[in-house]
């Protein structure tokens, strides 16, 4: 079977030397699944707050039992940082390491081509 590029893996996020494994494996997306109501997969697709990344986090970790309250604490719970881009960059790459997709390439914004 040909190996398929944009095939689903381990991501790792690592903010202030806190790290934490990421894997949504079928297993966890279920369980994400049934904690939150939502589709796994689209959970994923559409965490836009510290809330969410926090329960994402919780229930794709892969190598670790942090609690929802540790992974709060130590990822997110400095609301600055959001805004750095180093913060940035380091979501970007452990998503992008999951879904094996060059996510900051796919959303960089397009070149201003409209005339002033």
């Amino acid at each position: 079977m040909a190996q398929n590029k944009s095939r689903l893996g381990t991501g790792v996020f690592l903010w202030e030397g806190n790290e934490i494994k990421l894997q949504p494996s079928l297993d966890r997306l279920k369980n994400l699944t049934e904690a939150t109501g939502e589709d796994g997969l689209n959970f994923l697709a559409s965490v836009d707050s510290p809330m969410r990344l926090t329960t994402l986090f919780h229930h794709l970790q892969i190598g670790s039992a942090y609690s929802e309250e540790d992974i709060y604490s130590y990822f997110f719970g400095n609301f600055g940082d959001f805004e750095k881009e180093e913060f940035q960059e380091a979501l970007m790459t452990c998503f992008s390491q999951m879904t094996g997709k060059d996510l900051a390439a796919a959303i960089k914004p397009a070149d201003d081509t409209q005339k002033k």
